[in-house]
């Protein structure tokens, strides 16, 4: 479902001018490097988004490693739980970083 929704949110972009709209965010400077108009990413935001992200993460890992590790035993649902956290919490904090800086990206280089 994700999968089909991007694609029509995709196609939708492309035709309502959105090449278009990219192009004019976009230049080539005499080095051959491409450089953007008006984007731009602030790092603070970034991090914050990565550090919540992280957290949420970890949570919701040690949650499934605990239920896991229920079958081994209390050692099991104790090894379950760090490890899920642990996973989680690295999963969480560069999937938050992700998608904090394309939310930024979005927001500054295609503001109408």
């Amino acid at each position: 479902m994700t999968i089909s929704s991007g694609t029509i949110v995709f196609s939708d972009f492309i035709l309502n001018d959105g090449i278009e709209k990219i192009k004019e965010k976009l230049i080539i400077d005499y080095n051959g490097q491409i450089q953007t108009l008006g984007c731009s990413v602030n790092m603070r935001n970034v991090w914050l988004g990565a550090v919540i992200g992280g957290g949420a993460g970890a949570i919701g890992g040690a949650k499934v490693g605990c239920a896991g590790g229920m079958v081994g035993g209390p050692i099991g649902a104790a090894g379950g739980c760090v490890s899920g956290a642990v996973m989680g919490g690295a999963t969480g904090f560069i999937s938050g970083a992700l998608m904090t800086a394309g939310a930024e990206l979005l927001g500054s280089c295609f503001r109408m």
